[in-house]
């Protein structure tokens, strides 16, 4: 009770001391929460251009694994960690899916055609179809990848959402 009170007293929406003689009138001292005023930020999903054109961005001025995971989190609404893991063999070229296995177990996600040919143009014959699409380790991804949408967001000038704000988005 004491750090929750001490959360609400340093956004002005409680007192400094409770009284907790009389429960009646604790409660009564206590405000409604104004979002602005308690520093709640909203969840920022972007819109279908602002998103693919940050795509572009990432593919112009990142690496082509970033470029991939970044594609595969908006065309899937894929988890950062079922990205990160999901291996060339989880790619059904002809029905155009992607199996993802994640913390809510396995499951086939549609691709869209301009992801699907993105990764087409990516995958070479040389590779090993158990090496991870994106190449990158979960942690090395987690970080990575929304150090480059911030970057981007405020090179085209629009709002910046996190890695999850795809998800929300698909």
């Amino acid at each position: 009770l004491a750090t929750a009170w001490g959360w609400a007293f340093k956004r002005g929406l409680v007192p400094s001391r409770l009284d907790l003689s009389d429960a009646t009138r604790a409660l009564s001292q206590v405000q409604k929460q104004d979002p602005e005023k308690a520093g709640v930020k909203t969840k920022a999903t972007p819109s279908t251009s602002r998103a693919w054109a940050l795509a572009d961005w990432i593919e112009a001025n990142k690496d082509a694994r970033l470029a991939r995971a970044y594609r595969l989190l908006l065309g899937t609404g894929g988890r950062i960690g079922e990205i990160a893991t999901a291996p060339w063999e989880a790619v059904d070229w002809e029905a155009g899916t992607l199996r993802l296995v994640g913390k809510t177990g396995p499951r086939t996600v549609p691709i869209d055609d301009a992801t699907l040919n993105f990764l087409r143009e990516a995958f070479t014959a040389g590779m090993a179809p158990s090496a991870p699409i994106c190449g990158y380790a979960y942690n090395t991804l987690r970080s990575k990848l929304p150090a480059a949408q911030r970057e981007g967001c405020a090179a085209l000038g629009i709002e910046h959402y996190s890695p999850h704000g795809l998800r929300r988005h698909a």
